[in-house]
């Protein structure tokens, strides 16, 4: 999965899951079926910590993450756990405004239930378009 973020690598960017795609225009307050089963929170994202991968003559430049990106464990087996989409907002909660730097599909419905030991982007998985 890729995206295009012309953030500085020292801004606060934080991932979060949902089950419906984004507008660009929407804002962190309104995010539409943002996850909420017990645990559930938007993940910072060190961009200091993340690869940088030259661009080539068919390619931009981007940065891949190094390292898993994971998600906290669903405690319980209320809220919603299934999530087919992503965002990237400034904003650690959805209680703050914020707006939606990025939005994408999910290469599958990643389902969080309590049962899981490990619920994550892989390393080397999620790419943001470096500008």
């Amino acid at each position: 999965m890729s995206l295009r973020v012309n953030y500085a690598k020292n801004t606060a960017l934080y991932i979060g899951l949902a089950t419906e795609e984004q507008v660009r225009t929407g804002e962190s307050k309104t995010i539409k079926g943002e996850l909420t089963y017990e645990g559930y929170e938007r993940i910072k994202l060190n961009l200091a910590e993340w690869e940088e991968v030259a661009g080539t003559e068919g390619e931009h430049a981007y940065l891949l993450n190094k390292l898993a990106i994971q998600f906290a464990l669903n405690k319980n087996t209320t809220g919603t756990s299934k999530a087919t989409n992503f965002f990237i907002t400034t904003v650690a909660k959805s209680s703050e405004a914020g707006p939606i730097i990025e939005y994408g599909k999910l290469e599958e419905e990643l389902n969080i239930v309590k049962a899981l030991t490990e619920a994550a982007f892989g390393a080397k998985k999620l790419k943001l378009g470096a500008e």
